[in-house]
């Protein structure tokens, strides 16, 4: 069974009193030396990481050994720097103090949501997968340098994804010009013919079924704004050469902004 996040400790730090002996490690931190990791709800994360991750924790240390900037294509406000593992398998979110701590207080009622999630619950909620405080020093040990950082899965691993829409009942324009723009729901009808989506009535129920436990859970821990996002994918066949797959775009932030941030147009 999925732990709760009352499961053991709430935080684990790892110490460095000498940098590790590992010359790639040193050179992707720019420099500076590794100090200090906490770890967020270790054992509540290994047990879902578990039921979740294929390959179970193992695999998931060795996805995040290797990553590179990514780019999420304008899809949202927040400004947030995006590492993608080299593997296609998880996204690493550098996030504002804030929102790491605000994901804390909030991590009680998400592992509470996530393990009824897909058995009892449908639910189409990106799950959080890993919460990250590290801390670096420079090599005089003079200075120090944090990153608060949030590890998701990747929605559209294994798929030939070729546009990204942003959906939030926005008619605003967001960018769309560049093929790897991620738009909102107008651009969505132009990219389809000016046709919705179809879907079977099962389909659909399974669809309603999901948002409405989603935004039941979000509403609750005080979020109010959040996306679904749909991938667009080539595929050989299709009449207009793109089907969809459908994910929801709570990324890291949707269980993490805080109550008090909720009049603020916080990004999700």
């Amino acid at each position: 069974a999925l732990m709760s996040a009352s499961d053991g400790p709430h935080k684990l730090e790892v110490k460095y009193d000498e940098p590790p002996d590992e010359p790639e490690l040193l050179r992707a931190c720019g420099g500076l030396l590794p100090a200090r990791v906490a770890i967020l709800f270790p054992a509540a994360f290994a047990a879902l990481r578990q039921r979740f991750c294929e390959g179970g924790d193992a695999s998931f240390v060795a996805s995040l050994r290797h990553a590179r900037p990514w780019d999420s294509g304008h899809g949202g406000r927040s400004g947030s720097t995006f590492l993608k593992t080299c593997d296609g398998r998880f996204l690493i979110k550098l996030v504002p103090r804030h929102e790491y701590h605000a994901f804390f207080e909030h991590a009680p009622a998400y592992f509470a949501f996530v393990r009824t999630t897909p058995t009892t619950l449908p639910s189409l909620l990106v799950k959080v997968l890993g919460a990250f405080h590290v801390e670096f020093r420079s090599a005089d040990k003079k200075s120090t340098h944090s990153q608060w950082l949030l590890v998701q899965e990747n929605l559209f691993f294994g798929h030939d994804v070729v546009r990204m829409c942003d959906l939030k009942g926005a008619q605003r324009h967001r960018a769309g010009d560049d093929p790897d723009d991620t738009v909102v729901d107008e651009h969505l009808f132009q990219l389809n013919g000016g046709y919705p989506l179809l879907l079977s009535e099962a389909a659909k129920a399974q669809l309603t079924r999901a948002l409405w436990n989603d935004t039941l859970f979000l509403s609750s821990i005080n979020v109010m704004d959040y996306s679904l996002l749909v991938g667009m994918v080539q595929r050989a066949g299709a009449s207009n050469g793109n089907a969809a797959v459908a994910s929801a775009d709570a990324a890291a932030e949707a269980a993490a902004d805080a109550a008090a941030d909720v009049d603020a147009d916080a990004s999700v």
